[in-house]
């Protein structure tokens, strides 16, 4: 059975996504050991915080270049939330901020496209997938009737490559990326492993990759 390894960074709650691979019958290890980590077989980058102090801590641990390197390997990596936001170049949450620019974009406050307060920030509940028409790849998420994920952020990513889009959500008249896809990279905005059965299938189909 395949050992899945959970990046440790000090501020996001672990348990429901260590909880979540376990119930499917993986293997895991937690850990904020370099070596561990760029070793690992199956890497996920959970995400609860905020990008500024989580962004520090991996460059004071030596995580972002042992992510780097991992990723390089050509191995699955998966970021859920915040730790999808960590791949790009920049973020503006609290102030700016330089990522791990594994993928070029831009994470942006969900505030600025609230125009006259009509929507609730933070984007918390079930919200139905988009497609893209520009994305190319075997995607791992279904899309259609009831495919709902649940999502609860204030930022969102904007890549610069919108071929790398798996899905889309709509907030307001605006469609915001829901998921990245680009090679062995894999990003949700939404929460898998909060989202029942359909983010356990999820899971699943990224852990048999």
């Amino acid at each position: 059975m395949k050992k899945i390894t959970i990046i440790d960074y000090g501020t996001s709650n672990l348990k429901s996504i260590e909880a979540a691979f376990k119930y499917l019958g993986y293997d895991t290890i937690v850990t904020n050991d370099k070596k561990k980590i760029t070793n690992s077989k199956t890497l996920v980058l959970p995400g609860v915080g905020a990008f500024p102090v989580v962004m520090n801590y991996l460059k004071k641990k030596g995580l972002d270049l042992a992510i780097q390197e991992y990723i390089l390997r050509g191995k699955p990596f998966l970021g859920i939330c915040l730790g999808m936001q960590l791949l790009f170049d920049i973020s503006y949450e609290f102030k700016k901020t330089i990522g791990l620019k594994i993928l070029s974009g831009e994470v942006k406050d969900l505030h600025k496209e609230n125009k006259n307060n009509k929507l609730l920030v933070p984007n918390t509940g079930w919200v139905p997938l988009k497609d893209n028409n520009l994305f190319r790849q075997k995607n791992i998420i279904s899309h259609g009737k009831n495919m709902n994920f649940f999502f609860t952020h204030t930022y969102y990513v904007e890549p610069k490559d919108k071929s790398i889009i798996s899905s889309y959500f709509n907030f307001g008249e605006k469609f915001i990326c829901a998921s990245v896809q680009y090679k062995n990279i894999f990003g949700m905005q939404f929460h898998p492993e909060k989202s029942g059965k359909k983010g356990l299938d999820l899971l699943e189909k990224f852990c048999k990759l």
